[in-house]
């Protein structure tokens, strides 16, 4: 694991793209309170200013500058994760280091925890969250964690989706008061803190919870909820391979009938995908979609959408399975009627990869999982290394592929 840790510190090299301008520019006004640099901010991103003053404070304190700093609080994240996801395996009695490792270098947790951007870092902090709450044993341990996630929280507002995993914890050491009782003070302490925050935004910059730009932008919507449920649940089971194939093709008996009524349900489901309306946002295989098109891709999700709701339907036994199910669907339905963006699966992810290894062989295919995922991972760097946008092009909510 430290392993890892040590050598995700050479992303801190690579080129800088394009949305990390934004926290870059944020950082800056903290450190000389240019409004023009925190009106960039607001121009060109949604989440809080929270990533950007921790990272000018670490640029202060290290005496570097404010784009270093952002990309650090990612890096410090990165380890935080790494120390989370080792105590939840442990815990869990999921293995040794083998299931952190592949989580660790999945494409989507890898390239963003090396970025300066508040898509990973409130993922690491969530995950640690719920890893100090999951073995708390007393209120110390309760407020350490409950302090925890509102951190996470108050970088990006998302991570309250996770709140319902506070009180999963996959042992019986904690009464069913007991998380309760702790749940209602992770909730209350999240909301004190996200309401000071607004409040201090209200009176710096006279709006509440985001700029007025994003406010339709990233608003409750039913428009396109179907489609976005479709391919929400699709590259879930997509970033989650081969766990999410194994499960959903897994049975009780060794009878092939079973494996091949789940195979043509994911064969109607991917002829369904041919007629489902695209959809909006960022859900999407950006330069990838010029060559295979969105309506292949559309069959694609369709069909890893079954795949999706076959592994969550695979041997759940004890109420807290149930629980985690419910759970991930419920993230995965509360995005789906905003603007989507796959970036966002991030936060689900390493619950969804647990979920699924304890009801799998993980073990049979890791190590080739692990190769396969470090090839990935170089070839991203050498991508964003040789071939980075243009300083003029739009990243992120605003591009347009």
């Amino acid at each position: 694991m430290g392993a890892i840790v040590v050598a995700h510190l050479a992303t801190l090299w690579l080129p800088f793209v394009n949305q990390e301008s934004a926290f870059n520019a944020a950082a800056h006004y903290f450190q000389t309170g240019d409004a023009a640099a925190v009106q960039a901010f607001f121009e060109s991103d949604a989440n809080t200013l929270v990533l950007s003053a921790v990272g000018s404070a670490l640029a202060r304190t290290l005496g570097i500058g404010t784009e270093w700093g952002c990309r650090l609080v990612s890096l410090i994240g990165f380890a935080v994760l790494a120390a989370a996801l080792r105590a939840i395996v442990a815990q869990a009695r999921l293995g040794g280091w083998l299931l952190p490792a592949v989580i660790l270098l999945n494409p989507l947790i890898w390239v963003f925890a090396g970025r300066g951007t508040a898509d990973f870092p409130p993922l690491a902090f969530a995950v640690a969250a719920i890893a100090i709450c999951w073995r708390a044993q007393g209120m110390a341990m309760v407020l350490t964690g409950a302090a925890v996630f509102a951190f996470a929280a108050a970088l990006k507002y998302h991570a309250v989706l996770l709140l319902p995993l506070i009180v999963l914890a996959p042992t019986d050491r904690q009464s069913l008061t007991f998380r309760g009782v702790m749940l209602g003070i992770v909730l209350a302490i999240t909301g004190i803190v996200l309401a000071a925050y607004n409040i201090a935004v209200f009176r710096a910059f006279g709006f509440w919870l985001t700029s007025p730009k994003w406010v339709t932008e990233h608003g409750l919507t039913a428009r396109h909820v179907f489609t976005n449920i479709v391919h929400y649940g699709g590259f879930l089971a997509l970033l989650a391979m081969p766990f999410s194939l194994q499960s959903a093709l897994s049975q009780n008996s060794p009878a092939a009938s079973g494996r091949i009524v789940k195979l043509a349900i994911i064969g109607l489901a991917a002829l369904a995908g041919a007629v489902l309306p695209p959809s909006s946002g960022e859900m999407n295989f950006g330069p990838f979609d010029r060559w295979i098109g969105s309506g292949v891709s559309g069959v694609g999700l369709a069909a890893l959408f079954a795949v999706f709701v076959l592994s969550l339907c695979n041997k759940p036994q004890r109420l807290r399975d149930y629980a985690m199910i419910a759970a991930i669907v419920l993230f995965v339905l509360v995005l789906s009627f905003s603007r989507p963006a796959q970036r966002y699966l991030i936060f689900v992810l390493p619950f969804y990869v647990l979920y699924l290894s304890a009801r799998i062989e993980a073990r049979r295919f890791a190590g080739i999982l692990i190769a396969i995922c470090i090839a990935i991972n170089l070839v991203s760097a050498v991508t964003q290394s040789y071939f980075r946008p243009a300083a003029t092009d739009q990243f992120g909510a605003g591009r347009q592929w």
